[in-house]
């Protein structure tokens, strides 16, 4: 049984990593010390059409 991700899946996996690299990570320490919602975080990944996603 192949479990690799077909292509499209693949795009969306980079495409998804290089996000959080770019936008999450940078802020991270930051969320945590502050204990604060990252709402400017969570528009942009509805932006990018990141939320609600569902995959089998």
């Amino acid at each position: 049984m192949d479990f690799s991700f077909n292509e499209q899946q693949e795009l969306r996996r980079r495409s998804v990593a290089d996000f959080v690299d770019r936008e999450v990570a940078p802020a991270a320490a930051q969320i945590d010390e502050e204990g604060q919602f990252p709402a400017s975080l969570f528009q942009k990944a509805a932006e990018l059409g990141y939320l609600g996603i569902r995959y089998p």
